[in-house]
């Protein structure tokens, strides 16, 4: 992310732009180690998704941070920030902005969702928001693409099926409480929905090759349910598949734009149907590569240029993706 932003933002503003990497020893200019032992916190440096109880930052960590550059007058620019940190730079009077990657996974372009502590900066970014009626746009060419076309590729399913969309087993958006749910915590839901349905087909993550034995047994146990061999998109196109149900899955928010009915087990990672709403985000493309989105969406904070350039990919498809 440095390597991307950092040109566009300080040609925008003239600040100087670091990166805030954690290291050890003496000479090391931040250590994430000595931050939480400044706090008494227990640090799994191994741990996929360190959970820690926020109320438990100390002052000392505060200070600590504040030595090492992070206070009021430095923005921090994060990728996927947890609410803890978020509310450790609240209380040091940090603006941030948090960039995650976007749950709509069809378009041209990898989207990302921006939001920020500073409510005019998360204004601002709704001038380069993604209207949600190109997503629908761009599922009606994935749906039309099953029964027309070079891509065609119907998925044959009966009437009425349902699709369990599985998560990989460490992810933080599965994370509640500082516990990685999955499908065996909702079990009666999952059977339920078995009962219900002429077939159930579970998705497992692509990338899950491990770990999931326990799962992949649940799911066994049911007589009308199998893992699905279908890629997720030709299933939310088939006109046969009637219900989608998921964890906090990214599918879950992008098969509402292929009119599906979906049941979401925990919450949403990134919300963005509101973006003005409290914790919801901007759906942005791109744009962020550019000085003149930085300048527009730092005034609030900061001077920036006037005449900030804007710049683009020539052809933008793919480019970040």
């Amino acid at each position: 992310m440095k390597d991307l932003f950092s040109r566009p933002i300080a040609q925008a503003t003239g600040l100087p732009v670091r990166a805030l990497i954690s290291g050890e020893g003496e000479t090391a200019a931040f250590s994430r180690a000595r931050a939480f032992e400044l706090s008494d916190i227990p640090l799994d440096g191994d741990a996929t998704q360190f959970w820690f109880d926020e109320s438990r930052i100390s002052d000392a960590t505060l200070a600590y941070l504040a030595r090492c550059g992070l206070d009021a007058s430095t923005l921090v620019v994060g990728y996927e920030m947890s609410a803890q940190t978020r509310a450790a730079l609240d209380r040091i009077g940090a603006p941030w902005v948090d960039v995650w990657l976007h749950p709509i996974r069809f378009y041209d372009d990898v989207l990302f969702g921006f939001r920020a502590s500073h409510p005019e900066v998360h204004a601002a970014f709704a001038a380069f928001h993604v209207p949600e009626d190109q997503f629908h746009l761009y599922a009606d060419r994935i749906r039309i693409q099953t029964y027309k076309g070079w891509k065609k590729a119907e998925a044959r399913i009966e009437p009425g099926a349902a699709v369990f969309v599985g998560q990989r087993m460490e992810d933080k958006s599965v994370c509640r409480d500082g516990r990685m749910l999955n499908l065996l915590d909702f079990r009666e839901e999952f059977s339920a929905l078995a009962r219900r349905t002429p077939q159930l087909l579970y998705q497992r993550h692509p990338f899950e090759r491990t770990g999931d034995e326990a799962v992949l047994d649940f799911v066994a146990s049911h007589p009308k349910a199998e893992l699905s061999r279908h890629p997720v998109y030709h299933l939310l196109s088939s006109p046969d598949l009637a219900e989608v149900m998921t964890i906090s899955s990214s599918v879950a928010q992008e098969a509402v734009y292929f009119d599906k009915p979906v049941t979401l087990l925990h919450r949403p990672v990134v919300a963005f149907s509101d973006p003005m709403a409290p914790g919801q985000f901007h759906s942005i493309c791109q744009d962020f590569v550019s000085p003149h989105f930085w300048a527009a969406a730092l005034a609030p904070l900061t001077a920036t240029r006037a005449d900030a350039p804007k710049v683009g990919f020539l052809d933008p498809k793919d480019k970040i993706r």
